[in-house]
């Protein structure tokens, strides 16, 4: 009992992901997908065949200068624990940008730590072809990153292919879970433990080279290209069970990659989640672009379009702007305005709302 109490605690830790700034995990429920923030850290769905979405931004942004990183450096970092570290690399230094797992490095230092090596791989490409643009082409070229990740039919298409190229990969490493953590621990309650491990060795073996072959296959189908990454990730699995249990999980996330907050929630929350969602990160956009510094042309050209390019992503989901901008129903005759990404309403002497910090709407009179 006490090894397989070691188990689960390593199968914990083979789910943890780590999180950037502005990343949301949306993870698949019988009613649907549920959203929640994980900004420092997150733990996949206990059950290895249970599926989840890893949506996150770019880990920095751009402005007239160069490209600054955005995100929180606490165990790497130069400096103390839990203290942010910022650097901004200019437009000749983009070229050099590289990616080594999560991370983005130039000339060995780290510039920047995406939510996985996939994200971090789009992030190198997008600013070393960011590096080769002329300067009057730049503004140009960043809003084609942002028409180019706003899709939302094809990142559906895409999750539905990567889903049932793990569906059965998925199934075995669910037996492979419930043979471990119930059907293992009845027999060695019924029967004594020497017993009950002979007879459930052929069991586990067997589910173990089904989930290994399974798992060639789903990476295979998704990834033919990354044949180094397949050999490492099975050996990897081959001799660590508790990485074979979560590779359905795995895998699934390296091919649908991190997509961007706004158009993960757009494909796969539904009613009210999906509004809320987009409704929030309008206001957002929309405050951060009047508390802009305008000297700054490039980051202010970005926060302009920033809205723009999320009601687009909004209309693709056939939610109209106005569904986004609906004010709530004045529930109580004092107050004066509301928030428009939380709908909380203020009295009078109130500008910004405090758990949102965006600035608040005025109801009309």
């Amino acid at each position: 009992m006490q090894l397989l109490a070691v188990f689960a605690l390593l199968y914990l830790w083979e789910g943890l992901l780590f999180g950037i700034p502005g990343a949301v995990l949306m993870t698949a429920a019988p009613s649907g997908f549920r959203a929640r923030r994980c900004d420092g850290s997150a733990l996949l769905p206990l059950r290895p065949g249970r599926i989840a979405v890893l949506a996150a931004p770019l880990p920095f942004r751009v402005g007239s200068a160069g490209v600054v990183s955005d995100v929180v450096l606490r165990r790497f970092g130069t400096r103390n624990p839990g203290e942010a570290v910022s650097r901004t690399l200019g437009f000749e230094e983009l070229t050099g940008v590289a990616a080594k797992r999560s991370m983005l490095r130039v000339g060995g230092r780290m510039f920047a730590r995406a939510a996985s090596a996939e994200h971090a791989d789009a992030g190198a490409a997008r600013l070393a072809a960011l590096g080769r643009t002329a300067a009057a082409e730049r503004i140009d070229a960043i809003g084609g990153w942002e028409r180019a990740v706003c899709d939302v039919a094809t990142l559906r298409t895409r999750i539905e292919a990567a889903r049932r190229a793990v569906r059965w990969l998925g199934t075995a490493c669910d037996a492979y879970i419930a043979a471990l953590f119930l059907v293992l621990p009845i027999a060695i309650a019924t029967l004594d433990e020497t017993t009950a491990l002979l007879a459930a060795l052929p069991v586990l073996a067997t589910l173990h080279g089904v989930a290994l072959g399974l798992a060639w296959r789903a990476h295979q189908t998704l990834r033919p290209e990354a044949r180094g990454d397949r050999f490492e990730t099975l050996l990897a699995a081959a001799l660590f069970p508790p990485h074979l249990l979560r590779l359905p999980q795995r895998i699934f996330l390296a091919s649908v990659g991190a997509p961007r907050p706004a158009v993960a929630a757009a494909a796969l929350l539904t009613g009210d989640a999906r509004i809320g969602f987009l409704r929030r990160a309008v206001a957002a956009s929309e405050f951060a672009a009047q508390r802009g510094d305008a000297n700054d042309a490039v980051a202010h050209a970005l926060r302009e379009g920033e809205s723009a390019v999320l009601l687009a992503i909004a209309a693709q989901a056939g939610i109209e702007e106005a569904d986004l901008r609906r004010p709530p129903a004045r529930g109580d005759r004092h107050s004066a305005a509301y928030c428009p990404a939380c709908l909380a309403e203020y009295r009078a002497g109130f500008d910004t709302c405090a758990d949102c910090r965006v600035r608040l709407i005025a109801y009309r009179t």
